[in-house]
């Protein structure tokens, strides 16, 4: 079988940074919060405008690495973790 694209090693690192096995493109936007490097000055634009207007915007959720992710899908599907609805209810898997 011909290899039709050979990854080069920025290819790479993209790709451990998508599956979380890399964390050099993150800067800390706040205190154990972690972001994309390219999208921190953007976001605080951002809740900068929406305080402007009387929105308190809040980052929710950020990177989490693989070793992070797992253990919240291992917690989940072994029953240890809620898996919640878009309003917090849990939700029962076994029905």
């Amino acid at each position: 079988m011909t290899q039709l694209y050979e990854m080069n090693s920025i290819d790479v690192m993209k790709a451990r940074q998508m599956i979380g096995q890399s964390d050099a493109h993150l800067a800390e936007i706040f205190p154990g919060h972690f972001v994309h490097s390219d999208v921190v000055e953007p976001y605080l634009a951002l809740v900068a405008r929406a305080a402007d207007s009387g929105v308190d915007l809040r980052l929710a959720s950020g990177y989490r690495s693989f070793d992070r992710q797992l253990t919240i899908w291992n917690a989940k599907v072994s029953g240890q973790r809620p898996v919640c609805d878009d309003r917090g209810t849990p939700l029962d898997l076994n029905t």
